[in-house]
């Protein structure tokens, strides 16, 4: 018997890690035989309102609750510290509160601090100690990826971030990332983080800190895909 499957609509920062990075997690959730639905995926390298807007009158699927599955959206902090990257930031979450009131649909923001690279290492190790810029994520993806790069732009071309995903991400070392982001995101673990609420949204501006997981999760227990 043929599966039905969900939509799920997700715009993206980057235009490559992040839209290959679902697109993988589609391949593998479609690929699982336990799974109860397949994933049917729309994703763009889009600003939120403008994907929201290009999306907002078609079907909505609906989640494990049956309630309405937000529009995700997945980005980088970079560096909060920099007022110039913060108020970037924080105009996003106003790109996204102005979609839901003009479109009456929810939105779901997962971002990291630093960088997407902090989830993709989360996938085969601990990563509970902050970095002081990002471009220390190199040394990290250097080993544990198995890799000799000079810069992040080896990393993300997209051949070579393609092989990574092949090899390092399958839905055992999904759940193993989730639970270690769960693990960073623990405040009873780091009782002195700073929490910044904007619009309803929690800023931690201090790395690492992500909330990838919390899309990466819902996408996978909408389409009925468990633990093992």
């Amino acid at each position: 018997m043929m599966k039905e499957s969900k939509r799920v609509y997700i715009s993206v920062e980057g235009d490559v890690c992040e839209l290959q990075y679902f697109e993988h997690l589609r391949d593998l959730i479609n690929s699982c035989t336990e799974g109860k639905y397949k994933l049917n995926l729309s994703i763009k390298k889009k600003n939120p309102f403008a994907f929201v807007k290009a999306n907002a009158y078609k079907a909505i699927d609906t989640d494990s609750n049956n309630r309405p599955l937000p529009f995700f959206h997945i980005q980088d902090i970079e560096d909060y510290s920099d007022e110039g990257l913060k108020k970037q930031f924080k105009a996003l979450i106003d790109d996204m509160k102005k979609a839901e009131d003009e479109f009456k649909i929810s939105t779901k923001l997962g971002y990291s601090n630093y960088t997407f690279e902090l989830w993709m290492l989360l996938h085969v190790t601990e990563m509970t100690s902050p970095v002081s810029n990002r471009r220390l994520y190199l040394s990290h993806i250097n080993k544990f990826f198995g890799r000799k790069y000079n810069g992040l732009d080896e990393y993300k071309e997209k051949d070579e971030f393609c092989d990574i995903l092949q090899k390092y991400v399958t839905l055992g070392s999904i759940f193993k990332a989730i639970d270690r982001a769960k693990k960073i995101c623990d405040l009873k673990q780091y009782p002195d983080r700073r929490c910044e609420l904007y619009k309803k949204v929690k800023i931690y501006p201090d790395n690492p800190y992500t909330t990838v997981h919390e899309v990466v999760s819902k996408i996978l227990d909408t389409c009925g895909i468990h633990r093992p």
